[in-house]
Parts: C-alpha cells; structure tokens; sequence
C-alpha cells in the first residue's frame, strides 16, 4: 500500500479549531487553513497576542490574523498546550516546536510546560545522552537556566572525544556544537572539576 502524500495527510488532519463556536471571536489563518479561538485566551497566555489584541494594532478589530510561514500543524499543537479546555502535554516529538512558538510569541506557560518536560527527560534519560545533550542545547538556546544547570551536571560526566571505542561522543554531537560559547565554558569548567 502506498504511503500518503504528506501534503495531502496535513489538509486532512483537523482540530477542534477548525469550527467556530460560541466562545471562538478570532481566526488564525495558517496555511489559508481557518482556527477559531477567543482573543482573550490566546491574551491571558501570551504577551505578544495580549499586545496584539488589546493595543493600537488594527489585529484587535480584525476577525482574522494571519500567520504567515507557520504550519497548520504547528499552532494547532501549540493551542492544544494552551488552551485551558485541551491543556496537551509537551512531548519528545513537540517540544522543539514549540518552544520555538513560546519564544516568539511570548507564552510564558509554554515555555514553563516545556521546561517541567526537559527536567522529567533529564530525570528519566540520564543514560539517553542524546536526550540529555538536546535538552541541554535547548535550555541554552531558550534561556532556560534551571534545566541548563540540571544537564550541564549530567552531561559533564560524558566522554568528550572518541577513542573508537565508545558509541557516543560528546564532541561528535550536533547540539553539543550549536552551543554557545558561554555554556561550552561552564560546562568544560564544571567538567574539569569533575575530573579533578
């Protein structure tokens, strides 16, 4: 059997967003797709949409709000994490995406959701070291110091360069690359101490 065209399998897929309802007064247009929601809830969890609906923008007055260069997919799993009737937990699958939506858009629960998340992955997966190493290339990325803290104390204990004989090696790691120079520094600082 043939797999589905992935572009046909995303027209598919649909929310409880997809309809209006009697509490929904705003349509977020992704992908010329229509998600209804209430202003007030998108204001209450975010402070770039409270900016957008109850300042001087021409958005307040509008009954649709596009947003250009996002996936259906995408906002939809983000309202399912904020919005109080669905409240979906962050998973391993979404948690990139939707920190990255967090961030721009100012959702401080989100990023909290997302940062309770990484700590349970840390927490469970000290031997995922790719898990572990991801969340640590996050909590940079995002500014999370509470879950940087938890993963450089971890990560600083893994190998750092291959002698062939190990299957994981910290130096080999694309999220241990795209690190910044400051977390590089405390966690070589904090690996050194470790050794010693």
């Amino acid at each position: 059997m043939a797999e589905p065209d992935p572009v046909q399998r995303e027209i598919s897929i649909s929310s409880v967003f997809d309809e209006p309802c009697d509490k929904s007064d705003v349509a977020l247009v992704v992908e010329g797709r229509s998600l209804h929601v209430n202003k007030a809830v998108l204001a209450t969890a975010s402070d770039f949409f409270d900016t957008m609906f109850n300042g001087n923008f021409k958005e307040k007055q509008e009954r649709e709000v596009p947003l250009p260069g996002k996936r259906y997919t995408d906002i939809v799993d983000m309202l399912l994490c904020i919005y109080p009737s669905e409240l979906r937990p962050v998973t391993k699958a979404t948690v990139d995406k939707m920190l990255e939506l967090a961030d721009e858009y100012q959702i401080k629960s989100l990023k909290r959701k997302c940062e309770e998340f990484l700590l349970r992955v840390c927490k469970m997966s000290k031997k995922e070291k790719k898990d572990v190493t991801h969340a640590l290339y996050l909590a940079d990325k995002y500014s999370m110091p509470n879950v940087l803290k938890v993963t450089i104390h971890i990560v600083k204990q893994y190998k750092f360069r291959d002698a062939g004989l190990c299957d994981f090696c910290l130096e080999q790691e694309q999220d241990f690359l795209n690190l910044g120079n400051e977390t590089k520094l405390n966690l070589m600082a904090e690996r050194i101490a470790y050794l010693e």
